[in-house]
């Protein structure tokens, strides 16, 4: 589901929760993207981004976004 450059590691959350924890090659650690259970069936996806003192965080944001909008786009396909 992610591109090579990024490396995921799924970590099982209360509630019912998980989240894929990010990093990328050359970025390093991104964030993480967290699904938790929706009412009616379904999921709520959201992420967090981690802001580290390089100045990188616009570009962590942008990465996250992108990611944050595949995964949405690869859920939704699941669910037809």
């Amino acid at each position: 589901m992610f591109p090579k450059e990024i490396k995921a590691e799924r970590e099982l959350l209360e509630g019912g929760r998980f989240a894929f924890n990010l990093r990328h090659d050359t970025l390093g650690e991104l964030g993480r993207i967290v699904l938790q259970p929706a009412q009616l069936g379904g999921s709520h996806v959201s992420y967090e981004v981690i802001d580290l003192p390089d100045g990188r965080f616009n570009q962590r944001k942008a990465m996250m976004d992108s990611l944050a909008k595949t995964v949405t786009a690869a859920f939704e396909k699941a669910r037809r």
